[in-house]
């Protein structure tokens, strides 16, 4: 599941909202 988030946000800000997303336990669009 990580890596289709990789896949849908590819920008430099992805490693930042990856992390946050491990996080929290969603996807980086729904962390945002």
């Amino acid at each position: 599941m990580t890596q289709y988030q990789w896949q849908l946000a590819p920008q430099p800000a992805a490693a930042d909202e990856h992390a946050l997303s491990e996080t929290l336990g969603v996807p980086p669009f729904l962390a945002t």
